[in-house]
Order: structure tokens, then C-alpha cells, then sequence
């Protein structure tokens, strides 16, 4: 379970992964992307990877490492904050 906020500590949304929920990385790094309307060009290159891989992620193809994930989250003014449930 983790919450999105904005950098200025704002709450932004809660969103909670669960084994055998709904809620993918991939889904929640679309509505991620999606609100701060960076393309996967731009979001590639403030990450430092290739755009096929932020395609990747975002499609599911692939999972991202978890620093990779805070990476993503961070390029996009977010900033993952992890906890027991």
C-alpha cells in the first residue's frame, strides 16, 4: 500500500496495490502520466532510459525496477511514500 502526493505534500490520490488486485504498476503509471501530460519521450529523458521502455511500462510489457518506479514518480513531481497496511 502506498500514497501518490504531490510535492507540496498535497494528496494527490490514494492508491493501493494489493497481490490479486485490480491495480496495476502499469495502471498507475498511466494515470500518473496521463496528470502531468509529459509525453514518453519527455518522461524518458528526464528519467535517463529509452522511450520503448517507458512504453513498455506503461503498456504492462514490462515491470520496473522500484527505483526506476521512484525515478518515474519523481520526474513527474510525485513522490511515493510506502507503508504497512
Amino acid at each position: 500500500m502506498f500514497k501518490l502526493f504531490k510535492k507540496k505534500k498535497k494528496e494527490v490520490g490514494r492508491i493501493g496495490v494489493t497481490l490479486g488486485g485490480d491495480e496495476t504498476i502499469a495502471s498507475i503509471m498511466r494515470k500518473i502520466a496521463e496528470h502531468t501530460g509529459y509525453s514518453q519521450k519527455e518522461l524518458s529523458y528526464i528519467i535517463g532510459t529509452n522511450p520503448s521502455t517507458v512504453s513498455k511500462w506503461l503498456s504492462g510489457a514490462a515491470i520496473p525496477k522500484v527505483t526506476d518506479f521512484v525515478k518515474f514518480c519523481k520526474a513527474c513531481d510525485y513522490e511515493v511514500v510506502i507503508f504497512k497496511s
